[in-house]
């Protein structure tokens, strides 16, 4: 019996070990990561849409969110983007409040912020901003994590705007660490499922 059951079990334990070193000690999720990313090269632009990640019901930042609103002060400071829109709702304070919070107490004049508060996908943020942009064909600057990039530009694309995508380099970075290559790995994942999910749709 055991004889039978360790056969069975044999391939599952090789895929798995096998998942495990390319995942820990393989540059998998870097290349991954590059191919669902667009541009790393810094835009120009008046107008930024800084997307939401996560935060806490209390209005901490976490995970993506803050790398996002942080990659976005710097590029404020060094002149590139002049004008945001912080966007994603939530439960109990808006991310879109906890990304004005941060930018504001990190130096970015609260009159050159604005919210969008309603969405809570990439999907409702492209047509919560396309609203929001009604008037104004100018194109704008995408500021998202690397892995986000390409379904958020399309997204944006297909709601009618004119987008460029500021990869900040978030699950790149993280690849660096094998502690960390999980995590990127699930997020990752969830992403990829994601693309597909839209695809499906025709929303990107």
């Amino acid at each position: 019996m055991l004889a039978r059951i360790w056969t069975v079990l044999r391939p599952v334990f090789l895929t798995l070990g096998v998942a495990v070193a390319a995942i820990t000690f393989t540059p998998l999720t870097q290349y991954w990561t590059l191919f669902v990313s667009d541009s790393y090269l810094p835009r120009k632009a008046e107008v930024a849409v800084v997307l939401a990640a996560a935060s806490l019901e209390d209005g901490t930042l976490i995970d993506g969110s803050f790398w996002r609103c942080t990659h976005a002060v710097w590029a404020f400071r060094a002149g590139r983007l002049q004008r945001f829109i912080v966007s994603g709702g939530g439960t109990g304070v808006s991310t879109a409040l906890a990304m004005e919070r941060f930018l504001v107490a990190n130096g970015v004049p609260k009159e050159r912020i604005q919210r969008e508060e309603v969405s809570t996908s990439t999907r409702e943020s492209a047509i919560e901003v396309r609203r929001l942009l009604a008037t104004t064909r100018t194109p704008i600057v995408l500021v998202t994590s690397d892995y986000h990039t390409f379904r958020s530009r399309k997204c944006f694309t297909k709601a009618g705007l004119q987008v460029a995508s500021e990869a900040v380099p978030d699950a790149l970075k993280r690849s660096q660490f094998m502690r960390l290559r999980w995590a990127v790995f699930q997020d990752l994942i969830i992403e990829t499922v994601k693309i597909t999910y839209y695809a499906a749709k025709g929303w990107i």
